[in-house]
């Protein structure tokens, strides 16, 4: 049978390095300003449609009931690439102390893991356009920050992007939440490398 994990596993998604998501997440301008960096073909255009009020209200509810409607917006606005750009120009501009602090939480609950005895992991979660981009400059950067401060992580990238039909591990064009497919092969992964005994 299965045995107990005693420990902590932390999944780690790589937008939640962004300040605005911790700090403020109502600021919805600032948002997506940083969320879509000057210079994106999208930035003026998804941030004015976002902000207004018959809009957002038409969208929430096609989005709610219309497949169409969800198909047809994600072909013609391809969110996962947007988000991509954005959040890989947000890590090419993060400075070593930026992402000290970003990642500063982690490293705390690291160190009191440490201090009672228990197993800390960290799992780095890849973005949906990822499975076509070749592309792993955050994980690149989290994971040489995670080995400096003796935080074991494993990175699901490579994983993920061998995988049979890599994009549907990801709900429909959507840039970071996973199907249930994608919830299975994360699972799968962690019952597997933190069984005892492997």
């Amino acid at each position: 049978g299965a045995g107990r994990y005693a420990g902590i596993a932390l999944i780690y998604c790589l937008n939640d390095v962004w300040e605005f998501n911790a700090r403020n997440i109502r600021g919805r301008r600032a948002a997506s300003r940083a969320y879509f960096p000057a210079g994106l073909v999208d930035d003026n255009a998804v941030t004015s449609l976002r902000e207004n009020a018959t809009v957002k209200r038409v969208n929430d509810l096609l989005r709610a009931y219309s497949s169409a409607y969800v198909m047809l917006r994600g072909e013609l606005t391809e969110p996962r690439l947007r988000h991509w750009r954005g959040l890989l120009q947000s890590y090419e501009a993060l400075s070593a102390d930026k992402l000290e602090g970003a990642l500063a939480p982690i490293t705390r609950i690291a160190a009191r893991a440490r201090e009672l005895d228990l197993p800390f992991q960290v799992w780095i979660a890849p973005y949906a356009w990822q499975m076509a981009d070749p592309e792993a400059l955050p994980q690149t950067l989290l994971g040489r920050h995670f080995a400096a401060h003796g935080i074991e992580y494993v990175d699901l990238l490579d994983r993920f992007r061998t995988a049979e039909r890599p994009g549907e591990l990801f709900l429909p064009y959507d840039p970071v939440h996973l199907s249930p497919r994608g919830h299975q092969m994360l699972a799968d992964s962690m019952l597997e490398m933190l069984s005892p005994g492997q």
